[in-house]
C-alpha cells in the first residue's frame, strides 16, 4: 500500500541523512505486523554508501499488546503459546521493587530459568544488573503513569547470563506489571558482525590502496588497521619459521614503545620457550584471554618493563597450510570475542595474501631486473622473437651489431630482415622445427647477418626456446674477425708448413740451389693456388736471370729455338742495365706486385705465340738486404684472384730462398777457404817432419864419428826422440782431418823404428797389446810418444845386460774415460836404491816431466821385472797465442 511505501521511503531517507539506525513497524494488508530494521554502511568519507535491512514478524506481540488492552482473560489464553517472553510482576512497597508472579515458557528458555524457581522473588534478585541495564527505571515509570513504554535494544549481562533484549512494559488493570520482550542476541550479533565486516572491508580497502614502500611498511600499516578493527590499544606481528621453530619479531605497534621500558628488546624466540602467546602456533587456532592478569597454566610471564596487558588475543596466520606468522592485539576496553578473532583472522589472511603477492612481485621484479641486466649486459647481441618471427625485444649490442634503433626494431621488424637472403630458408626451417620439438633444430650454428649498410658479417648464433612460451631467444656473436683470424691462422699454418718443407733441403749439405728452387716453387704454387710459375736466381757475374724450374714446372712453354727443353734458361739483362718484358717491373724496382687483369698489362703485350696465356700473375723479388739475387713468379690461379695475403706468403718464401742463396754462397766461400787452409797445414806438417828428419840424419852421421859408447848412446836416444816427434807430423799430414792420429798404429810404427836403431838386441821379444781406434790430438800425441820412446829405449838398453834374452810387453787400453799405457819387461829391474821420481837420469826426469804435462799419473811395479803404468786423458786444445 502507498502509505506503507511512503513510510518506508521516509525511514530510509532519514537513515541516509543521519547515518543512524532506522526502525519502522507496520501492518500488512494480510494482518501481519512487521518490524523492519535499517543499518547504514559508511564509506571512507563517513557518508552512508548503502543500507542493510532486516525484518521480523511481530504479529503475536502486537496481538498480545491488543489483548492486554482489551481483556486480561484473553491474554491468559495466548500467554503460554507466545514466542515472545512474557513476565508478570506484583508491585511491592509502592513500586520500590517488583516480584515475579508468572512467566511463560519462552521466558524460561530465553533466561535459562524455571518458573517455580523465580516466582515470589524480586526482579533485582533474579536479574542483579537490571538497574544498570535501565529496565528497572522503566518499570517504575510505567507503574506510576500507567502508559506502556519501550526499552530499546540493549545488552544485559550478569554473572549468570548475557544477551541483547528489547522490552515492552505495560501496566495491567489489576495493577500488575507485564514485560514482553524478545531475545535479539543473534540479530545483534549478526548486526555487529555486519558492522565488523564493514569495518574490516574498509580496512582491507585502505590496505589495498596504501602505497607501501616495502613489505615491512605494508605490515606496519596493516598492524595499525588490525588494532583499529579489534578496538585494541597495542599489537605485534611475529614471523614464524616452521623449520627452525622460531618466532622473529616483525613489528610492534607504536603504542607499545610508549609503555615499554625494556632496553634490550629480544627479536628471536624459540617456540618451546614461549608462553600463552605461542599457543596460537602450538594449537593452530586463536587464543583469547580477557583477564590476562589472572593465573593461567600456559602463561610463563613476561619481562620486567613490558607494556602492561589486560586483555589479549592472538591468532595464527596460514599460508599454503603452514603457519607463517602470528598477530597479537591487547587491551581492548571490552572483552575480545570470537567475532573479533574471526574478523582479525579474515583481515590478516587478506593482508598476508597481499604480502605473498608483494614478495612474489618483488621477486619477480628482482628477477626481471636481473634478467634485464643480464639481457643488456651480456656483451653479446640478444633478441627475443615471437612465433611470427617478430622481434619483441633487443638489447644495445643488437642495435650496435645491426645499425638499427630499438624503436625501429621492436615489434616492427622480423628477424628475417637481418640475415643474408641465402641463409633465411634454412633458418626458417629451424624456426618451425624448434616449435615442434626444441631438440629437432640445432641450437648453435654459423650464419651471415646483413646490417643496415648491407655489410655482411659472419655470426655465431645460439637459439633457445623461452620456457612455457612460443618465443625464442637469439644470442648473436660477431665472429667475422675471428673467422678471418681463423683463415689467417690456417694460412699461417700452411705457410709454416711450407717453410718447414723448405727448411730441410735448405740446411741439407746434399742439396743445391736447383733442388731448393723446385721445393720453393711447389710450395709457392700451393699457397697461392697458382697453376704456373717459376723460381730463378741472378747470376752474380753476368746478372742474367737464371731459371732452372721453368722447363719442369711449365711444360707447355716452348722457349728454345730447337724445340728441346734445356736444363737451364737464361734471361739476359739489357744493355741499359734493365730487365725487359713481363718480369722487368719486379726486377727493376725490386718490388713485389700482382695483377689480376694481366692481359691489360703492357708487359704481357707482344709475348711469343708459343707462350702460355697469362690472365693473372704475381712477382716477388728475392733480396739479400738490397741486393737482387732472384725472383719468384706465379700465374693463373684457377677460380680466384691474387690477394695481399698471397703476396705476403710468397714474400716469406722469398726470404727463405734468399737465405738458401746466401748459405750456398757462404758454403762455397768456406769450402774454398778450408781447402786452402788444409793444403797449407799439410805442407807445414810435411816440412816440420822433413826438418826433423834432417836433424835425425845429422845426429846419425854424428854418431859414426864418435867413438865414446856413452856419447853414441846419447845421440841414439836423441835421434829416437826426434824420430818419435817427426813420425807424429808425418802421421798428421797423411791423416784425413789433420787434427788427430791413430795412436795404436803410431806405437807400432814407433816400436819398429826404435828396434831398428838397436838391431843388436835381436834376442828381445816384444808383445804389443794395443786397443784399436784410439785417436789422440797433437797436444797429447807428442808427449805420449816421447814417454813411450824413453821407456822403450831404457828397457832395451838396461833391462837385459849382456845381450840376455828377454820380453817387453806394451799395452794401450781405453778404460772408461781414461787411457792406460803400460810398458813392462822381465829383465833385471831398477836398482833398489833408485827413486824414479827423484833421479839424476835424464830419461826418467823427462818421463816425469812429460807425464805432468799431459796431466797424467805414473806408477812403478817391480814385483817381476819392471812395469811402468801411465794413465791420462786426452788434452783439450789450448791456444798458443795469449793476449
Amino acid at each position: 500500500p502507498k502509505d506503507m511505501v511512503d513510510l518506508w521511503d521516509d525511514a530510509l531517507h532519514n537513515v541516509f541523512k543521519t547515518g543512524e539506525n532506522g526502525r519502522i513497524e507496520f501492518e500488512l494488508p494480510s494482518g501481519a505486523w512487521i518490524d523492519w530494521l535499517m543499518i547504514p554502511l559508511l564509506s571512507d568519507d563517513g557518508k552512508v554508501s548503502s543500507v542493510i535491512t532486516s525484518a521480523r514478524n511481530i504479529t503475536e506481540r502486537k496481538k498480545m499488546e491488543e489483548n492486554l488492552k482489551n481483556s486480561e482473560a484473553e491474554y491468559r489464553a495466548i500467554f503460554e503459546g507466545s514466542k515472545s517472553a512474557v513476565a508478570i510482576f506484583n508491585v511491592i512497597n509502592d513500586g520500590s521493587n517488583f516480584v515475579f508472579k508468572d512467566l511463560n515458557r519462552s521466558a524460561e528458555f530465553i533466561e535459562q530459568i524455571k518458573r517455580e524457581d523465580v516466582i515470589g522473588k524480586k526482579v533485582t534478585d533474579v536479574f542483579p544488573s537490571i538497574k544498570d541495564f535501565g529496565l528497572f527505571e522503566i518499570f517504575q515509570s510505567v507503574w506510576k503513569t500507567g502508559k506502556p513504554e519501550k526499552h530499546p535494544v540493549t545488552i544485559y549481562q550478569d554473572e549468570r547470563i548475557k544477551g541483547w533484549r528489547e522490552n515492552y512494559v505495560y501496566k495491567l488493570p489489576s495493577g500488575d506489571m507485564v514485560a514482553v520482550y524478545d531475545d535479539l542476541t543473534e540479530i545483534m550479533q549478526y548486526e555487529e558482525e555486519l558492522e565488523k565486516n564493514q569495518v574490516r572491508l574498509k580496512s582491507m580497502v585502505r590496505i589495498l590502496q596504501y602505497n607501501a614502500e616495502s613489505v615491512q611498511d605494508l605490515l606496519d600499516y596493516a598492524l595499525n588497521e588490525a588494532i583499529t578493527l579489534s578496538d585494541s590499544k597495542i599489537g605485534y606481528i611475529f614471523s614464524y619459521n616452521e623449520d627452525k621453530k622460531q618466532f622473529i619479531l616483525n613489528n610492534w605497534s607504536e603504542g607499545v614503545m610508549d609503555e615499554c621500558n625494556i632496553t634490550d628488546i629480544q627479536t628471536v624466540y624459540d617456540l618451546d620457550k614461549t608462553g600463552i602467546w605461542g599457543e596460537a602456533v602450538r594449537q593452530g587456532k586463536p587464543i583469547i584471554l580477557n583477564d590476562f592478569q589472572k593465573e593461567h597454566a600456559l602463561k610463563k610471564g613476561y619481562p620486567e618493563g613490558h607494556a602492561p596487558l589486560n586483555k589479549f588475543m592472538t591468532i595464527p596466520i596460514f599460508s599454503s597450510d603452514k603457519i607463517v606468522a602470528v598477530v597479537g592485539v591487547a587491551n581492548k576496553k571490552t572483552n575480545y570475542t570470537e567475532t573479533d578473532a574471526l574478523q582479525l583472522e579474515l583481515l590478516m589472511d587478506g593482508v598476508w595474501k597481499i604480502v605473498d603477492t608483494k614478495v612474489v612481485e618483488k621477486a619477480l621484479e628482482m628477477s626481471e631486473k636481473r634478467y634485464k641486466a643480464i639481457f643488456e649486459n651480456t656483451g653479446t647481441a640478444m633478441a627475443i622473437s615471437d612465433e611470427n618471427m617478430t622481434l619483441s625485444l633487443v638489447n644495445d649490442e643488437f642495435v650496435d651489431l645491426t645499425g638499427f634503433l630499438k624503436k625501429e626494431i621492436e615489434n616492427k621488424m622480423l628477424w628475417t630482415d637481418f640475415f643474408a637472403k641465402k641463409e633465411v630458408p634454412r633458418m626458417k626451417k629451424y624456426h618451425r622445427l624448434r616449435r615442434r620439438d626444441s631438440d629437432s633444430a640445432p641450437r648453435n650454428y654459423e650464419t651471415i647477418l646483413k646490417d643496415r649498410k648491407g655489410t655482411l658479417k659472419d655470426i655465431y648464433i645460439t637459439v633457445t626456446m623461452l620456457p612455457e612460451t612460443n618465443n625464442s631467444l637469439f644470442s648473436l656473436t660477431d665472429i667475422t674477425e675471428k673467422k678471418q683470424s681463423r683463415l689467417k691462422l690456417r694460412k699461417e699454418l700452411k705457410i709454416n708448413q711450407a717453410l718447414a718443407k723448405i727448411y730441410v733441403p735448405l740446411i741439407s749439405p746434399l742439396t743445391n740451389i736447383q733442388d731448393i728452387s723446385e721445393v720453393i716453387l711447389d710450395e709457392a704454387a700451393s699457397l697461392s693456388g697458382s697453376r704456373h710459375g717459376f723460381v730463378a736466381i741472378i747470376d752474380p757475374e753476368s746478372k742474367d736471370l737464371v731459371n732452372q724450374t721453368l722447363s719442369k714446372k711449365m711444360p707447355l712453354v716452348d722457349v728454345s729455338n730447337d724445340r728441346e727443353i734445356p736444363e737451364e734458361i737464361r734471361f739476359s739483362i739489357g744493355s741499359d742495365g734493365r730487365y725487359h718484358g713481363l718480369l722487368g717491373h719486379c726486377l727493376n724496382n725490386k718490388e713485389a706486385f700482382y695483377d689480376n687483369e694481366a692481359k691489360k698489362n703492357h708487359s704481357v703485350l707482344g709475348l711469343p705465340a708459343e707462350y702460355w696465356s697469362i690472365d693473372k700473375f704475381l712477382c716477388v723479388p728475392v733480396l739479400i738486404e738490397d741486393e737482387l739475387v732472384g725472383e719468384i713468379t706465379l700465374a693463373n690461379p684457377p677460380g680466384k684472384n691474387y690477394s695481399d695475403e698471397d703476396l705476403l706468403a710468397v714474400k716469406r718464401l722469398a726470404d727463405f730462398f734468399a737465405l738458401a742463396i746466401q748459405r750456398k754462397r757462404y758454403e762455397e766461400q768456406i769450402s774454398k777457404s778450408l781447402n786452402e787452409k788444409e793444403l797449407l797445414l799439410r805442407e807445414i806438417h810435411h816440412r816440420v817432419k822433413n826438418n826433423m828428419q834432417i836433424i835425425s840424419s845429422i845426429l846419425n852421421l854424428q854418431s859414426f864419428t864418435v867413438k865414446d859408447p856413452n856419447l853414441q848412446s846419447i845421440l841414439k836416444q836423441n835421434q829416437s826422440r826426434i824420430k818419435s816427434m817427426a813420425m807424429i807430423h808425418e802421421k798428421l799430414y797423411q791423416s784425413k782431418n789433420l787434427v788427430e792420429i791413430d795412436f795404436s798404429e803410431y806405437l807400432r810404427s814407433l816400436t819398429t823404428d826404435v828396434f831398428y836403431h838397436y838391431s843388436d838386441k835381436t834376442k828381445i821379444e816384444v808383445d804389443l797389446d794395443l786397443d784399436e781406434n784410439i785417436k789422440l790430438n797433437i797436444e797429447t800425441s807428442i808427449p805420449c810418444g816421447l814417454i813411450y820412446t824413453e821407456l822403450l829405449t831404457n828397457t832395451i838398453q838396461h833391462a837385459f845386460p849382456g845381450f840376455k834374452e828377454g820380453k817387453i810387453s806394451v799395452q794401450l787400453k781405453r778404460i772408461d774415460d781414461h787411457i792406460m799405457l803400460r810398458v813392462s819387461d822381465n829383465g833385471i829391474g831398477l836398482p833398489k836404491n833408485v827413486n824414479f821420481r827423484e833421479t839424476s837420469s835424464l830419461g826418467l826426469q823427462l818421463i816425469n816431466s812429460l807425464v805432468k804435462q799431459i796431466e797424467g799419473t805414473i806408477e812403478l811395479d817391480q814385483i817381476s821385472g819392471t812395469s811402468f803404468t801411465i794413465q791420462f786423458q786426452e788434452l783439450k786444445y789450448d791456444d798458443r797465442i795469449k793476449i
